[in-house]
Order: structure tokens, then C-alpha cells, then sequence
């Protein structure tokens, strides 16, 4: 189930947008690369890589609560309300049953509800590091692994073209290319 369009959605109909996700093969210069080609969501502290992006995404309260991020593009938060950002839960778009418990998964559901025709997708390792400090704390496998099983629910369902530039990468769910080559 796709929701009907909000006033508040960016119109990206026909274009290519980078989501830009926090796995530890992300590199500023792959973002930098990025600039100006195509839209760009950032995910989490990825923004710090990218401050110049179009959105920044989180679904995870304690991000909005720990980071309190300084971001001028359009800020949205997938679990709960926080000041300056739009508030709404994407998983509520999803048919019965189906679940996506990340914020890089949200955010290709977003990029194409937004009308994008093609999503390129990099720091999507799922291999339980970030490229920043944070995060690394439990057990993230079992959290990765259930990230990917999400992922590859969502492959499934996609109607726009999803590529995984990923430098590397443990998720094999969407085709695979450099970010140079999916830009060219």
C-alpha cells in the first residue's frame, strides 16, 4: 500500500536519488561525487559527510534525542516527534505483516513515493560496522541480518530501479554497480 501524495513530499519524479546510508565503506568523496547529480537522502550521521543534503532520515529516536542535528534541508523522523522535523511512520505504509526495522529501508520507500525512477544506494554494508564510532555496541549481526531480510522483502515490492553502489557490501538483493558507472 502506497500512501496518497502529502503536501509536504519533495517532487522527484523521474529522478535519481542517492540514499546514503552510514555502513563503514562510506566516503565523503563518493557523497562529494554525488553532489549535484542526483537527489540525496542521508541517514543518520551521514549527514556530517554530506550537510548539503536534500533530507536527512532517521527512524531511530535516540538520534534526534542524542544528536539534536543541525540541518537545514528537510528533516524527517520515522518514530517519533521531534522538533523541526516532519514526523510520519513509513512502516505504516507497508502491506500487513511486512516490516522494515531500518532507516536506509524507510528511506527507499520515501525516494519512491517521492517518484524517483532510480535509487542508488552506498553504505549499505549490513556487515555491522558504521564509518563513524557510534552504534557498535551489542550484538549488530543478528541486527544486520534482520536488516537484509527486510531489504529483501522491500526488493520485491519496488516499482523504481534500486542499484547498490555500496563499496562493500553483504547485501545481494538489488543490483550492483559503481557509483561512477550509475552516474555516467
Amino acid at each position: 500500500m502506497r500512501p496518497t501524495r502529502k503536501d509536504w513530499w519533495p517532487d522527484w519524479r523521474g529522478e535519481t536519488v542517492v540514499i546514503a546510508a552510514s555502513g563503514e565503506s562510506q566516503r565523503k568523496k563518493d557523497l562529494d561525487f554525488v553532489r549535484g547529480k542526483a537527489r540525496v537522502i542521508a541517514i543518520n550521521l551521514t549527514y556530517r559527510l554530506c550537510p548539503w543534503a536534500d533530507v536527512l532520515y532517521s527512524s531511530g529516536a535516540s538520534f534526534w534525542r542524542d544528536y539534536q542535528p543541525e540541518f537545514t534541508g528537510l528533516k524527517i523522523a520515522g518514530s517519533v516527534e521531534w522538533p523541526g522535523t516532519v514526523f510520519e511512520d513509513v512502516r505504516e505504509w507497508l502491506p500487513e505483516g511486512k516490516t522494515m526495522s531500518n532507516s536506509g529501508a524507510q528511506a527507499i520507500v520515501y525516494a519512491e513515493c517521492w517518484g524517483a525512477a532510480r535509487i542508488l544506494l552506498t553504505g549499505f554494508d549490513m556487515q555491522g560496522k558504521h564509518w563513524h564510532r557510534c552504534h557498535e555496541s551489542g550484538n549488530p549481526y543478528l541486527r544486520y541480518y534482520q536488516f537484509r531480510e527486510g531489504l529483501e522483502t522491500l526488493a520485491g515490492e519496488m516499482t523504481a530501479e534500486v542499484i547498490n553502489c555500496s563499496r562493500s557490501t553483504k547485501l545481494d538483493c538489488f543490483a550492483r554497480m559503481g557509483l561512477g558507472e550509475a552516474l555516467g
